[in-house]
């Protein structure tokens, strides 16, 4: 039966091609900003022109030099640019010609410059040299005479282009050490000359995979050669790779000359792999293999000629989602034989043949990389329905140390793993080079996903060879650096290196490893669960775990092999131990190699699970206690967790009841604490409950009637809760107050048509209902809090990394003393973001990641030209979006610096309105940015960095300094064990924070206070510009201000203010210092 199109399919069309529209123009506009303008790539072509010419021109040389004679280069100040493996010296090389220089046979320039593929990060022009014939022996391609022999041509390419005047540098092609290429730049213009032998040096088929170019005898020696040469695939393609070069840009220059839109598609995945570093490591994707892929999908007639840049780029995404690259047999040639296709299939990870059907394109592509990319393409191939996600996809960088939950730290010291190869695999050794890394990294990962399985859904690896950067010693300096130059420096290998610098001897380094992965639910469980015992696999478990395996019965009454990591039930250390247990058994790594880098001291916050498991108990009993309640006039339909401590968000919970009442700091009378003139209690915050009362006309709308209505059901409930549950409550005017296991509740009843009635009295003349200042609190308190503090408490009961995530975030910003600028509500609330919407399409599973992506919100969000939206219930679409964004920019002249918009609140404004100022969300910014950038640089460097100063207030520079006596700082006041219990502490008492809001208050115009409510023992003040400028005598300008006599202007008087800070602080505050003093 045939569809019938209804009205939603067309829309549907319409809808598509709408988006389509939008990215399309979003692309042009992209490619238009990044791409080199025609006036740029004439100015390379000319000096591609000028330099080809004068290379052309270039004599022959009459003399000629052994192939490991380097004296010409040496007295030229070059060195030359790799060392052979496995300790082999030049002079070990041999061929049937000698060396002398000769012109180039050719000289062409490769085609992404003319395609437009040519971009301002990178606008090289690539240039490829053919050396001629008669350079090389006829057997050159064996034992490294042809890469020595290379690398001495360009060498002397070097030397007469620096005599040219030009800047030259070295660079490897594509990552291979073996194979340099020239940097060369002159009138701010670079080119890339590549090199490469004629067609004649060597048929295609000599490099096939299975066949051997790189004898045993000449890598070990006579003593350490071998019987039967190991077939070398990676070295044949290092020389059958320049021997093509030329013949695949040729077919990609034919295939994209005439298909603007391929090119920009092309252009659009490179930027899309670049944000992701894909194409910047070695083992990932290449340029090449882009543009061949996106050839093989035109073959195939997945796209077309007529196919538009969106649909080419979503048809990149899904076959990279849907294409088993290990078993199908891919290949730009037709009819590749089953025996020379299995020559690859042996010794490569994944298999992509090029038009000769010899050179494997993906050769270089690594399993970890690979399972990245295919995660990645699944993900954006989503986001391509809408025009919003454009900047996730083609503009946000996604970096490694923010891509995954948890980090790992390995060193592998070389002589050991080298040592396990040669007795084990000394075969591949030769195969690959004595490239002795990428033979570990893939026994590493082979290993890793196995021990990790039902824990990780994915990892990577990063690479450092050496220790580049361990020479500095202490965190300061390394902390001064990063903040200095505010970026993420590179310690692996360089990518381009001086004429005169010695070659890095890699072969003799150690390797830094950087495992990041990403989690699954369940992965801090305490066991592995492995097969029934009795079953084959159970020998293997057994194997692969060692020692630490055992049988256990499971609830289901199965007996199964087992590891037990830790006796808790859930440990966040799990993977880790996992980790190190089996490098440590199958390649011998010692622990001390292992290092945690996504974890923080334990110091920095309490242990709060247990005390928030009680106050949720309490919550709980405390629930049903009211909703057992039937004796009011009128039930309770709602009770509402709002405070922050039923969503475990606050870095420190309440202490017990009955920790905070001694004889010390307080008086009881009647039941009841009371605070002591000379000192004071612990710090006892209440916990905050919302009720809400069924609908009643009795309610009236009297705003004084309803406040004494209150008051009567506050005196009624305590009374039932007294008398029918045992519980001890306490009544009073605006408030109710419960005390129940420990935990101090207090209820508010929510009435939010009060809200209306106070709109009503302000309303003006013709009848139209106002807002003021005492309505915007009234909603906020009634309506907007008791709203988002439900969305919250949703978002922390889905995300288990959500509520320690903004312990660390309110903990950060208070130490910066900050605190008192962004409502903690609005903190919790773009955390909320950071895991509703997560920038690397995945929630943070662990408190650490959680906090670097809030930190990576607050820095990059651009706050003066976007709002944040947070949608909590996934209800806005496209139009709304639009609306709100719309809205934001009309008035963003009278918006407040910070706008973050929610469900209830779409202007953004209603805890945003007053603070932060423009000033201090700047601050706030370049302090997230600094943080951000230490945690990148801990995980990425060989050498931990102590973030516990993430946590200590930075050096800022303050006008003055309010010093506060110790007595009085109430939250940092240790709990006495031997304190009364079974009566009404003292609560929500905090004279630091009460002084604090009485200064504001009163020199609000004068100074802006900064205070560490946590921990600090001292308030800064810093002056507000306009409060230091002198103003004229008048009435509105004499407060805090005197009369300077010499010019008649009204001078700010800081002794004044001095003793007002003092006699407001009478008792708290020990002195008052400003500047100077």
């Amino acid at each position: 039966m045939k569809h019938k199109l209804t009205e939603d399919d067309l829309d549907d069309g319409d809808a598509k091609r709408q988006t389509n529209r939008l990215l399309q123009m979003q692309i042009d506009a992209y490619i238009c900003e990044k791409q080199l303008s025609d006036h740029e790539r004439k100015k390379y072509r000319e000096l591609a022109s000028r330099i080809t010419a004068y290379v052309a021109q270039l004599s022959e040389a009459n003399t000629e030099y052994d192939v490991w004679d380097t004296s010409e280069l040496t007295k030229a100040g070059i060195e030359f640019p790799f060392r052979l493996p496995f300790g082999r010296k030049l002079s070990d090389v041999s061929s049937s010609r000698r060396c002398h220089w000769i012109a180039p046979e050719c000289i062409l320039q490769l085609s992404d410059h003319a395609l437009g593929l040519a971009t301002k990060v990178d606008p090289a022009l690539d240039m490829e040299i053919i050396i001629p014939q008669k350079y090389f022996g006829s057997r050159d391609f064996l034992n490294f005479a042809y890469h020595v022999k290379r690398a001495q041509y360009a060498c002397h390419l070097a030397a007469e282009l620096r005599a040219y005047n030009c800047a030259v540098r070295f660079a490897t092609e594509e990552g291979d050490r073996y194979r340099p290429i020239l940097i060369v730049t002159k009138d701010d213009a670079t080119l890339r000359f590549h090199f490469s032998p004629p067609d004649g040096f060597a048929k295609p088929n000599r490099f096939r995979p299975g066949n051997n170019n790189l004898r045993s005898l000449f890598c070990l020696g006579a003593e350490g050669a071998i019987d039967g040469d190991p077939p070398t695939p990676f070295y044949n393609a290092s020389i059958l790779s320049d021997l093509v070069r030329r013949q695949l840009d040729s077919v990609f220059k034919k295939f994209l000359e005439d298909k603007p839109n391929f090119v920009k598609a092309i252009f659009m995945i490179r930027a899309w792999m670049q944000t992701r570093f894909f194409t910047k490591r070695r083992d990932g994707f290449s340029n090449t293999l882009i543009t061949a892929w996106i050839l093989h999908l035109y073959r195939k007639d997945i796209v077309s000629r007529w196919s538009g840049v969106v649909g080419i780029i979503e048809a990149f995404f899904s076959s990279i989602v849907s294409t088993n690259w290990k078993d199908a047999r891919l290949a730009l040639v037709e009819n590749i034989d089953e025996s020379t296709f299995k020559q690859f299939t042996d010794h490569f990870n994944f298999v992509f043949l090029d038009e000769t059907g010899y050179l494997n394109l993906a050769r270089a592509l690594s399993v970890t990389a690979w399972d990245n990319i295919r995660d990645a393409a699944a993900l954006s191939a989503n986001k391509l329905v809408s025009f919003n996600d454009f900047d996730p996809l083609f503009t946000i960088e996604r970096p490694f140390e923010l891509s995954f939950d948890l980090y790992i730290k390995v060193r592998i010291w070389k002589d050991t793993v080298l040592e396990q190869l040669r007795r084990t695999q000394l075969k591949e050794l030769i195969s690959r080079c004595n490239d002795w890394s990428r033979i570990a990294l893939d026994r590493i990962t082979s290993l890793m996903k196995k021990a990790w399985a039902g824990r990780a859904s994915l990892f990577d690896i990063d690479i450092q060879m050496g220790c580049f950067g361990d020479e500095r010693d202490s965190d300061s300096d390394l902390q001064a650096l990063l903040l200095a130059n505010n970026d993420i420096p590179s310690f692996d290998l360089p990518e381009q290196w001086e004429l005169s610098s010695k070659p890095i001897d890699v072969e003799s380094m150690d390797m830094h490893l950087t495992l990041g992965v990403r989690l699954m639910a369940g992965w801090e469980s305490s066991i592995t669960r492995g097969p029934p015992a009795k079953l084959p696999e159970a020998d293997d478990f057994r194997h692969f775990w060692g020692e630490v395996s055992e049988l256990r019965k499971f609830p289901d009454n199965a007996i199964c092999e087992a590891v037990v990591w830790n006796e808790r039930a859930n440990s966040p250390r799990v993977p880790f131990q996992i980790c190190r247990h089996i490098l440590s058994r199958h390649l011998n790594i010692i622990a001390e190699c292992f290092e945690e880098r996504s974890v923080l001291d334990g110091g920095i916050l309490p242990s709060v699970t247990e005390r928030y498991e009680v106050i949720t108990n309490a919550f709980e009993k405390l629930s049903k206690k009211l909703r057992a309640i039937h004796d009011l006039p009128l039930l309770i339909t709602s009770i509402k967790p709002v405070s922050c401590f039923l969503r475990r968000t606050s870095p420190y919970p309440p202490p017990s009841s009955d920790c905070v009442v001694d004889a010390w700091s307080s008086k009881v009378v009647d039941q009841v604490a009371f605070p002591l003139r000379s000192t004071c209690p612990p710090y006892l915050p209440t916990v905050e409950v919302h009720l809400t009362m069924e609908h009643s006309g009795k309610w009236g709308e009297d705003l004084d009637a309803i406040a004494h209505l209150k008051t009567a059901f506050y005196s009624e409930l305590c009374k039932i809760l007294n008398e029918k549950f045992a519980t001890h409550a306490y009544p009073y005017e605006k408030h109710a107050i419960v005390l129940l296991d420990g935990v101090v509740f207090r209820l508010l009843i929510s009435y939010s048509k009060e809200v209306h009635i106070m709109r009503k009295l302000a309303a003006t003349k013709g009848g139209q209902l106002r807002d003021t200042v005492e309505t915007r609190l009234k909603e906020k308190e009634l309506i907007l809090q008791p709203s988002l503090a439900a969305h919250l408490y949703s978002v922390s009961e889905q995300f288990v990394a959500f509520a320690p995530a903004c312990r660390l975030a309110l903990k950060w910003l208070s130490s910066q003393m900050l605190s008192q600028f962004i409502d903690p509500i609005m903190v919790e609330t773009i955390m909320a973001d950071v895991f509703l919407r997560p920038f690397t399409g995945y929630q943070p599973r662990t408190a650490f990641m959680g906090f670097a992506h809030f930190l990576r919100l607050l820095s990059f969000h651009n706050w003066l030209l976007r709002p944040l939206l947070v949608d909590f219930t996934n209800e806005w679409n496209a139009d709304d979006i639009y609306t709100m964004q719309n809205d934001f920019a009309k008035m963003r002249p009278v918006l407040p610096p910070m706008v973050v918009c929610v469900p209830e609140d779409r202007t953004g404004c209603s805890w945003t309105r007053e603070e932060p100022q423009a000033v201090i969300l700047k601050r706030v910014m370049k302090l997230a940015s600094n943080a951000l950038t230490l945690i990148r640089w801990n995980i990425a460097f060989a050498k931990p960095i102590n973030l516990t100063g993430l946590f200590t207030a930075s050096d800022m520079r303050c006008d003055g300094w309010i010093y506060l006596r110790g007595k009085y700082l109430v939250r940092r006041k240790k709990l006495k064990r031997n304190s009364v219990s079974g009566v009404l502490p003292v609560y929500d008492y905090d004279p630091v924070g009460n002084y604090l809001s009485k200064v504001r208050t009163a020199f609000n115009s004068f100074a802006i206070f900064f205070h560490d409510k946590y921990n600090g023992d001292r308030i800064g003040v810093v002056w507000k510009p306009g409060a230091l400028k002198a103003k004229e005598s008048n009435i509105s300008s004499c407060l805090c201000r005197y009369l300077n006599e010499e010019s008649g202007m009204m001078q700010m008087d800081k002794e004044s203010i001095r003793e007002d800070l003092v006699l407001l602080g009478r008792g708290i505050v020990r002195k008052v210092v400003f500047s100077g003093e």
